[in-house]
């Protein structure tokens, strides 16, 4: 009887550990599908958050919304979902990088341009949106991040100038300009300010950076029309021509530019300060040059390189400008060698400004194209003698110069937009290797 009492109460207790199993395994079951759906809709809440923070210009919030999807994604073990969120992040991180440095850039023209009046050269611009080309990918995705920078500033034509500036160190010069016009638009009340003259000296610039060079003709001239001939403006108004200055020479009037730069030499500007009169040297060997009068813009310009990286710094690209205007008188007047080393010290120089590791190429390519846009082609043509002659170096007995020249060019012409050229250097290859066999 004892024994079957026993057996009774194990068979309970039995029953009701299985029955509790079962109950637990059905509750398991049941929650399971709860929990992985509570993920899901956790991670597509925070996916609509992240991007409509995006979208609202908000980086820092789609930043914090984005982890939080990527950490739902992973905690759910849905590593497709994890690797969406992850790129995401990336992405995000990246703009805010990208919004950082249009932030920061005022204080990169402060330490760069020591000198506000003292303009870049074309090629200094060309440059300049070559190397941004890899940030453009971002600029699509950061416009509202632009726009909300801007909207705190609308009220401010001075904020306004000040993230038209940044704008341009950005290379977006189309993008600065317009935001000039509104800040001159805002101030057509204080018309022979000079913060207005300033302003329009800025519009000239951006302008000038775009190549439209009547237009900036036109800015310049009304900045100068706005101020009045007198001991406290002559150093302003001195500025001013030789931006002019500059103007004629990039826009292939030397004659101009140098009979302006003969006008203002004499000003005490130049005098008190050196930066300035460097850059009244460096357009005066520059016009020489583009007259033909090499003897005596070498005499010039080597001295600009000199003092370069004394006056600006050895980082500045006040040095890019000297390196590269000094080279180019050099090849006028047929010494290729020497102008050679200076590009070869423009190239060493590049790399370290922008901490790329470009190679030799790449920066002949960039150079020719600019070149090319700025109708200088006896430079462009040495420019790729110096390529052939550096790949000959490198390949020894395996030299085709013909097959290396085409190559080249068919690259030049294609980054520079003449597909039309491009395509015949490429028929020039063609025949030649079905001739050499």
């Amino acid at each position: 009887m004892e024994n079957s009492s026993k057996n009774d109460l194990r068979c309970y207790v039995l029953a009701t550990v299985i029955s509790v199993l079962l109950t637990a395994s059905t509750v398991c079951f049941s929650i399971i599908p709860w929990i992985k759906e509570y993920h899901l809709r956790a991670f597509d809440h925070y996916e609509f958050s992240g991007d409509r923070a995006r979208l609202n210009g908000d980086l820092t919030e789609s930043e914090h919304y984005y982890r939080a999807a990527r950490q739902s994604a992973q905690e759910m073990g849905d590593q497709k979902r994890a690797a969406l969120s992850s790129k995401e992040l990336k992405r995000i991180l990246n703009l805010r990088r990208e919004a950082l440095r249009s932030e920061s850039s005022e204080s990169k023209v402060a330490t760069e341009e020591a000198d506000p009046w003292i303009w870049k050269s074309s090629l200094d611009y060309l440059s300049m949106l070559q190397r941004s080309a890899s940030q453009r990918r971002w600029t699509a995705l950061l416009r509202p991040v632009f726009q909300k920078q801007l909207d705190s500033a609308r009220e401010s034509p001075a904020k306004i100038i000040q993230f038209a500036d940044s704008q341009m160190e950005m290379s977006n010069y189309q993008q600065a300009q317009k935001l000039y016009e509104n800040a001159q638009e805002m101030t057509s009340d204080k018309a022979d300010s000079v913060e207005t003259v300033e302003l329009l000296d800025k519009l000239a610039r951006a302008a000038f950076a775009q190549m439209n060079y009547g237009l900036a003709n036109t800015y310049l001239d009304l900045a100068l029309n706005k101020v009045q001939a007198s001991p406290q403006t002559n150093a302003l108004i001195a500025s001013l021509k030789l931006n002019k200055a500059q103007l004629w020479a990039e826009s292939n009037k030397p004659e101009l530019g140098l009979e302006i730069c003969e006008q203002i030499k004499d000003d005490p500007i130049f005098a008190l300060n050196p930066q300035r009169k460097w850059y009244l040297d460096i357009i005066k060997g520059q016009c020489h040059s583009l007259m033909g009068q090499q003897q005596t813009a070498l005499s010039i310009l080597r001295r600009t390189a000199k003092e370069a990286p004394i006056l600006f710094g050895v980082q500045s690209s006040k040095v890019n400008r000297a390196y590269e205007t000094l080279a180019e008188a050099l090849i006028r007047e047929g010494r290729k060698e020497e102008a050679y080393s200076y590009f070869e010290k423009l190239f060493e120089l590049e790399n370290q400004q922008t901490h790329r590791n470009q190679s030799r190429r790449r920066f002949i390519i960039s150079e020719e194209v600019n070149e090319l846009k700025l109708s200088r082609s006896e430079i462009a043509a040495a420019l790729c003698d110096w390529f052939v002659e550096l790949r000959a170096r490198e390949l020894g007995t395996n030299f085709r110069p013909k097959k290396c020249r085409y190559s080249h060019l068919i690259d030049v012409y294609k980054e520079a937009g003449d597909l039309k050229k491009s395509k015949e250097y490429q028929q020039k290859l063609d025949e030649f290797l079905k001739a050499a066999g």
